[in-house]
């Protein structure tokens, strides 16, 4: 949802692949936003390396965001809970069914996965705990820089574009 939203206000936006590689610092560079888990696993270098930048934190009810998860894991990666990650069986099966992308850029994939949810034992506490480390780095930081958007619950357009400075468009906020 933030990554059509933002190409919609005219941004060029990067997510979780570009052209076939898994996002990391090189892409970022030719981007005017980034978006996804890439970005999630490490916003605080982002934060600190790109000082102009503005983070858009979205969150959504839990139990959606848990089934959502369980569901992309699951389906594409044999991955039934987060402690998954932690298994070379696990790593072995991504590793295998993202045998079309380069070696560097499946472990780059592990690596992030590990960060956000292997240390974990529940998708539930995955979340929680992501929200905290987003809320306690933010919660000293200037507002001009961060804001909270929770687009199924209906944050649209006004407080976004806002917020970013520009003008917003005749179309709904992409869900």
């Amino acid at each position: 949802s933030l990554a059509r939203a933002l190409g919609l206000l005219g941004y060029t936006s990067v997510s979780w692949k570009k052209d076939g590689k898994v996002l990391s610092w090189p892409e970022i560079y030719y981007a005017d936003a980034a978006t996804d888990t890439t970005c999630s696993a490490q916003f605080e270098s982002l934060y600190h390396t790109f000082e102009e930048s503005k983070f858009i934190y979205t969150v959504r009810d839990l139990d959606s965001w848990e089934q959502s998860i369980e569901n992309h894991f699951g389906s594409y990666f044999g991955v039934s809970s987060p402690g998954d990650f932690r298994s070379l069986h696990s790593q072995r099966s991504f590793w295998e069914r993202s045998s079309g992308w380069r070696f560097h850029n499946t472990l780059h994939t592990i690596q992030v996965e590990e960060c956000l949810y292997a240390q974990h034992d529940s998708w539930k506490e995955a979340y929680r705990a992501f929200d905290r480390r987003v809320r306690r780095f933010f919660e000293d930081k200037p507002d001009h820089r961060f804001m909270e958007m929770n687009i199924p619950d209906g944050d649209g357009w006004d407080s976004f574009c806002s917020f970013l400075g520009c003008e917003a468009p005749s179309r709904p906020v992409p869900v």
